[in-house]
C-alpha cells in the first residue's frame, strides 16, 4: 500500500481520502500534489507530524484504491479474467506501482523503460501467461538494487505470486 501525492491533484486527493482524513490534513498534504523527485524530497520534513494509522490506510486501500486498480488492470490487459486470483493480484500490484503503461509505443520510450510492460501486454494477448513472471523479474534492470532494494524484492514477489497462480 502507498499513495503517491506527487502523481495526483488536490481534487483527486480529496476524493480518495475525504472519507478517511480530516480536511485540514488533506489541505496540508495537497501542498505536495504534483510535486515529484528532488522537489518532493524537500517537502518530507514538512509532513513528519502527519500519521495515517495502518487500519485506516488499509481500509482506504481496500475500499478505494484496490477496486480502482483491479479495474484499470482488467481494462489494460486482455484475458485478465482467465488468470487465477494470485496471478491477477500480481498484475494489479504491478499496475499500482508502475501504472498501466503497457501501450506506450517503443518510439515514445527511447530509454526502453516500458519494454517489459509492452511484452506483458503481448503475452496476455497471446495467452502466453507462463512468460510473464520472467518479464516481471526482468524489470529489475531499471533500478539500482543498492538504491531501491525494496523494488527488486517487490518484483520478485510479484513474479512468484504470478507463478503460484499459474499452478492453480
Amino acid at each position: 500500500m502507498g499513495y503517491d501525492i506527487g502523481y495526483t491533484g488536490k481534487d483527486d486527493l480529496t476524493a480518495d481520502w475525504g472519507l478517511y482524513l480530516d480536511g485540514t490534513v488533506i489541505d496540508q498534504l495537497a501542498t505536495a500534489c504534483n510535486i515529484k523527485g528532488r522537489d518532493a524530497k524537500g517537502l518530507v520534513q514538512k509532513f513528519r507530524h502527519i500519521s495515517v494509522p495502518w487500519d485506516l490506510a488499509r481500509r482506504q486501500y481496500m475500499e478505494v484504491m484496490q477496486p480502482r486498480y483491479v479495474g484499470i488492470t482488467e481494462q489494460a490487459l486482455p484475458n485478465f479474467r482467465e488468470l487465477s486470483d494470485d496471478s491477477r493480484g500480481a498484475l494489479v500490484s504491478l499496475v499500482y506501482n508502475r501504472g498501466a503503461s503497457f501501450q506506450i509505443p517503443e518510439e515514445r520510450d527511447p530509454s526502453n523503460r516500458y519494454k517489459e510492460m509492452r511484452e506483458i501486454l503481448a503475452a496476455m494477448k497471446r495467452r502466453k501467461f507462463e512468460t510473464i513472471p520472467d518479464l516481471i523479474r526482468d524489470m529489475k534492470r531499471l533500478w539500482d538494487i543498492r538504491e531501491l532494494p525494496g523494488l527488486h524484492s517487490r518484483r520478485d514477489a510479484e513474479a512468484l505470486l504470478f507463478e503460484i497462480g499459474l499452478e492453480k
